[in-house]
């Protein structure tokens, strides 16, 4: 089964905590951004051809990256234009970092990154819940599940060991296990 949705990710900022004392020091940001623009697979053909008609209209290198920082306010005005035409979806992630109670917990390289990445996949995921795109677990309002796709995808979940549970899948909390009503769907769980 391909997947239903493309997100594309990219960040702003730096996960640095040496702060500016004066506006004109070079120094970290105050913020990391962490984005994705959230598209369905089917319409993501339309993402491809936005970016190619924005690097034409701004007469840019068709095999050019486009950087924002790196375009002028007129060009990021069009830039945007096109892109609210687009069936698709934004979420962002935004930590002020001097705003952190215990800055401390995030000086080990890639800890702010990844405290960012676990708030942008929870949001990326309610976008796909909210859309009823993954019925695996939950049962439907016929009290159905579909675990098909899980099947499917099952030949490629982590394993370690052999064993795929707490692994490519987890289930928290453990004990969850034994409350599960005996089902015929969720004995590939088990």
């Amino acid at each position: 089964m391909q997947a239903s949705f493309r997100a594309y990710v990219d960040e702003s900022g730096d996960e640095g905590f040496a702060f500016r004392a004066s506006p004109s020091m070079q120094a970290s940001s105050d913020w990391f951004v962490l984005a994705a623009f959230i598209t369905r697979k089917r319409t993501d053909l339309e993402t491809v051809k936005i970016v190619d008609r924005v690097r034409k209209e701004l007469q840019r290198h068709p095999k050019k990256h486009i950087h924002w920082k790196d375009l002028k306010h007129a060009e990021k005005v069009r830039y945007a234009q096109l892109i609210s035409e687009l069936q698709a979806r934004t979420i962002a992630v935004c930590v002020h970092k001097p705003s952190l109670l215990e800055p401390e917990m995030f000086r080990q390289r890639y800890r702010l990154y990844f405290y960012a990445v676990r708030y942008l996949v929870e949001r990326i995921s309610w976008l796909a819940r909210d859309k009823h795109n993954f019925n695996a677990l939950e049962k439907d309002r016929f009290g159905n599940t579909e675990c098909r796709y899980l099947k499917i995808l099952s030949g490629i979940l982590y394993r370690y060991n052999g064993r795929h549970m707490g692994h490519g899948l987890k289930i928290v909390p453990r004990e969850a296990a034994g409350n599960w009503p005996p089902s015929e769907d969720l004995r590939w769980l088990r």
